[in-house]
């Protein structure tokens, strides 16, 4: 075919630009992942061990970086017909750029996962919670995936016995009263237990179960204590994350396809 030698040729060039592309993609995403082990820029937390576990994970530097940073390296010299990609033939070059292909797209996927699940949970920080005596009190943790997983337990206990999932309605299915924690007779040890700990987080966020916290902003100052920016922090670097690892899904899908037409193209050449 007449057309092959030049349609090889723009599929070489597409291999540059892809490559480029994702590789400063990579750099990017493990950029963004750095930042989110430093809140509010302080190593303290770091050091503290006061860092959220999907930040820990790494997957930006490690699978949306490193894995998207090697396969792009490759697509790159195989473009190029760099270094032992010279002399190699068209088949096997477009060959290892669909394995290439196949290591970003696994990294891509990891890091998209994991962003969405962080955003999902929501930042480690520190938040105020009511003690059994009901004074305040603190504590590090997940508040917005932790509050999502009480509210869910409070609302299969009542439904044991009234079926409803108003406020009022939870104080007195618990047979709790509405300004104390302290069970009636008869309503059992395990359920007493329950009941404090569900009550606790109704009274100190009433409102919360009909908001989420990545839609409504109020909650980003009024739940997280420290770091002063933990929402904010967490949010945004995140959602660059997701972001990054969806540019990266779309660039690997177009050199599937890129590497596919100069797979056919080598061949009719041959």
């Amino acid at each position: 075919m007449l057309f092959s030698p030049c349609l090889l040729g723009c599929s070489r060039t597409c291999s540059r630009v892809l490559g480029l592309s994702l590789g400063t993609a990579a750099l990017f995403a493990a950029g963004a992942n750095t930042v989110l082990l430093f809140p509010n820029w302080d190593v303290s937390y770091l050091l503290r061990g006061l860092i959220g576990r999907h930040a820990l994970l790494g997957s930006g530097l490690w699978a949306g970086g490193l894995m998207v940073l090697v396969a792009a390296t490759l697509i790159s010299m195989m473009g190029w017909r760099g270094c032992c990609f010279r002399k190699s033939a068209p088949c096997c070059s477009i060959l290892t750029a669909l394995l290439a292909a196949g290591l970003a797209l696994v990294g891509a996927l990891i890091c998209f996962v994991t962003s969405g699940v962080a955003l999902r949970d929501g930042p480690l920080c520190m938040f105020n919670i009511l003690s059994y005596n009901q004074t305040q009190a603190w504590k590090y943790g997940y508040p917005f995936k932790d509050l999502r997983h009480t509210y869910e337990l409070g609302t299969w206990i009542c439904g044991l016995f009234r079926g409803t999932r108003r406020q009022a309605d939870r104080c007195s299915c618990l047979n709790l009263p509405s300004a104390g924690i302290t069970a009636t007779p008869g309503s059992g040890p395990s359920l007493g237990v329950a009941c404090v700990a569900f009550l606790a987080y109704s009274l100190t966020w009433p409102d919360f179960w009909d908001r989420n916290y990545l839609y409504d902003r109020s909650l980003w100052s009024s739940v997280c204590l420290e770091p002063s920016m933990a929402v904010v922090w967490h949010v945004s670097f995140f959602s660059v994350l997701l972001c990054i690892s969806t540019l990266q899904l779309l660039l690997v899908a177009v050199h599937f396809i890129n590497s596919f037409l100069g797979l056919f193209c080598s061949l009719c050449e041959e």
